[in-house]
């Protein structure tokens, strides 16, 4: 998709850095026109230990800043002269002090879900939205908590054979078949399908607006339901603007941060 013809000369192309279609998915539900370029990148292995928010935005910055470079130079889906911002996401599992990214193939699904199996982990989607030239880049990650039942070797060997956990981090997908295995979400549910609805929302503002770009009114209004959202849980999640909600100064201005 893209912007109708009326709104390009004043509203930016947003193009998503995913060959995911559930990323496609989860931003065009959220009512978002956008183009898609897959980037030339290609995975990272994730790391051990700490730092696995850092290497999620991380590598989520390779694939917006190739795609947006792809953009600059040959123009791709956005034609030359049409402002654009680019928005890159990379998702990893952290179980302990293990950090699961694709597996690469059965055997190693195999091992992530019985690693998983019976334990709560964390998912991480590491966000990052640039615009052309020398536009501020937002970025931001966001975590959640996932628990699993016990898994038997039946149930484990019954879903890699279906083919869905190959190309998942963690190798489930909470939206299919790997749902029945899960007990409890805390937090985002479209994080852990690998895009998180209000915080991608809120960063595309931001960048938006750092670039000196306009909105159509249904992104805007998109922006306007996500920020009254923040505001009922408690905090604003836009980096750098958490608001006490208690403090109406600090609400007023996460809100017109959200919301431009």
């Amino acid at each position: 998709m893209g912007l109708p013809d009326g709104d390009r000369r004043r509203n930016p192309i947003v193009v998503l850095a995913s060959a995911s279609p559930r990323r496609a998915d989860l931003l065009r539900q959220l009512g978002v026109p956008f183009e898609r370029l897959v980037s030339p990148e290609g995975e990272q292995p994730p790391p051990s230990g700490s730092g696995v928010g850092d290497y999620a935005v991380g590598a989520a910055r390779v694939k917006a800043r190739a795609v947006h470079d792809l953009v600059v130079e040959e123009g791709g889906a956005v034609p030359r002269g049409h402002r654009f911002v680019v928005v890159g996401a990379d998702t990893v599992v952290r179980e302990g002090g293990a950090v699961l990214g694709k597996p690469s193939g059965p055997e190693e699904a195999t091992d992530m879900l019985r690693r998983l199996s019976g334990r709560t982990h964390y998912v991480y989607t590491g966000l990052v939205v640039v615009g052309p030239g020398e536009a501020k880049e937002q970025s931001g990650c966001e975590v959640t908590e996932v628990s699993m039942r016990a898994l038997s070797a039946a149930d484990i060997a019954s879903y890699v054979a279906c083919g869905e956990p190959l190309d998942k981090a963690g190798a489930y997908a909470l939206q299919g078949a790997g749902r029945r295995f899960v007990e409890r979400v805390v937090g985002s549910e479209s994080n852990v399908i690998g895009l998180p609805d209000q915080e991608t929302l809120a960063l595309l503002a931001e960048a938006v607006t750092a670039a000196g770009y306009g909105l159509g009114e249904d992104v805007v209004l998109a922006l306007d339901v996500a920020a009254s959202e923040f505001f009922e849980g408690g905090d604003i999640w836009i980096e750098g603007a958490t608001a006490d909600p208690d403090d109406e100064d600090a609400r007023e201005d996460a809100y017109r941060r959200a919301c431009v």
